[in-house]
């Protein structure tokens, strides 16, 4: 699948489509089945996306064959047809306009990579199959955008389900209805994450749609919301799975900040950190949570609260810190991210795994060393306990840990205060072009022959 074939193509569909996402929708779902040998479900198609298929005939052509190989493409083909909306949205922000309730979609919906969705969900599904019966399992993806976390996880559960000895037909049916999970704010992103599930089952059925469990919730604090009366919002999970949207509270509008205030006070001024809260609470008790967010929880004071309630209420299994270039496909380079699973349950004495990718400066070299022994940092998540403010520094040696808990800490004798200042360093202070050369002082041996000098300074 090559990225860059898909940003041209949905580039060219936005202005030939005019920007119409149903259409769009129907378009590249048409070109999946075609290339997959399914030319006469176009019905089924055109009924789902309520659109007359006859109109869109031309719209794709039939050089990009290669590029459908992976349902994933129309994830991806998504996130490159709406950039034009997310650029307007970003330029909106570079003036000084907060995003609006309409476009809170554009400005946080972001692809996450496969083998960051990797890691999470082999390291959280991985370990619940061991311990419950595949038709129990339930796994939410709460922020679930396009469905590609969704998609990892119906391939990694059929393999299961097959090896159980379920026929084909149950083990996808089983999935769909009884396994898999997804909230959204973005009806049209719901809709695309229904239909890839069901091109990659191969199910052809209108009917089985009533009995998927992918939701919209129309506005922006989505499953953030706790007193629902969607079912979904209502119940834990035993999976929780996400890459949660981004935005600092510059950027927040009125009424998400007002409802982050009130609902969430300890994370109000990120959202992402909102959602980690959330997801908490989505995570039945022995559940596991998996997530990719920015890593600035970690290590802020206004986090302090944050830290402390995950460290109470379970153990960190494994981090995966990626920090900068952890989104390939993303031009900035100023999402610092850490992926995270964590386990519902206090289990003493088990130490958790930090994988340190953060100095590698390219997506490559991250993944190229993801086994990298070398990068390894294991550690009892109760030491980070013993240090104010409970920040997640990992890598620092043991004897610099040992110094915050074998140590009285200096404010239990003192209370901080600012040294020596002049008090006003724009009246005392200058520097050395503004003082008359003739003013400077050279070579003195000692402050008494600076003084009797007379001169206004001297250079050390």
């Amino acid at each position: 699948m090559d990225k860059s074939v898909l940003r041209k193509v949905a580039y060219r569909l936005n202005k030939e489509l005019n920007g119409d996402v149903r259409g769009f929708i129907f378009v590249v779902c048409l070109k999946y089945l075609r290339v997959h040998g399914f030319e006469d479900k176009v019905e089924w198609l055109e009924k789902i996306c309520d659109v007359q298929g006859s109109s869109f005939e031309e719209v794709l052509d039939d050089g990009i064959d290669a590029e459908f190989e992976s349902v994933n493409a129309i994830g991806w083909l998504y996130q490159y047809f709406i950039a034009g909306e997310k650029e307007r949205v970003f330029a909106d922000l570079m003036k000084g306009i907060k995003v609006r309730d309409e476009d809170v979609p554009f400005a946080t919906q972001l692809f996450t990579p496969d083998w960051i969705v990797r890691f999470l969900v082999e390291n959280s599904l991985g370990r619940i199959v061991e311990e419950k019966e595949l038709e129990e399992i339930s796994f939410i993806d709460p922020c679930q955008g396009t469905g590609n976390i969704l998609l990892y996880a119906f391939d990694f559960l059929y393999e299961r389900y097959r090896e159980a000895g379920f026929c084909r037909e149950d083990a996808v049916y089983h999935i769909l209805t009884k396994n898999l999970f997804g909230v959204d704010i973005d009806e049209e992103v719901c809709l695309i994450t229904k239909l890839v599930l069901l091109l990659k089952a191969e199910i052809f059925d209108s009917s089985i749609l009533e009995k998927m469990h992918i939701v919209c919730i129309p506005n922006e604090f989505g499953s953030l919301i706790r007193n629902s009366e969607e079912e979904i919002l209502q119940r834990q999970y035993d999976v929780v799975c996400t890459n949660p949207p981004y935005m600092g509270k510059k950027n927040i509008n009125q009424n998400l900040s007002e409802f982050l205030k009130r609902e969430y006070p300890d994370t109000k001024s990120e959202l992402y950190a909102a959602f980690m809260e959330r997801c908490l609470e989505f995570t039945k008790p022995s559940g596991y949570l998996a997530m990719i967010t920015i890593h600035s929880w970690m290590f802020i004071s206004s986090f302090t609260k944050l830290r402390k309630k995950i460290l109470d209420s379970g153990t960190m299994l494994k981090m995966l810190h990626t920090g900068a270039a952890t989104f390939d496909d993303l031009s900035s380079f100023n999402v610092l991210a850490t992926s995270l699973v964590f386990k519902k349950e206090k289990l003493d004495g088990e130490k958790s795994l930090f994988i340190r990718l953060a100095d590698y400066y390219r997506t490559q070299e991250k993944i190229e060393n993801l086994d990298n022994p070398e990068n390894f940092y294991w550690i009892d998540q109760r030491e980070f306990l013993e240090i104010p403010n409970y920040p997640f520094i990992y890598w620092i040696s043991e004897s610099l840990r040992n110094c915050f808990y074998q140590n009285r800490r200096l404010d239990e004798f003192y209370l901080a205060r600012q040294g020596l200042a002049t008090g006003d360093n724009k009246e005392f202070v200058r520097f050395w072009y503004e003082v008359p050369f003739e003013e400077i002082g050279q070579g003195f041996r000692s402050t008494e022959e600076f003084l009797r000098s007379r001169k206004s300074v001297c250079t050390l």
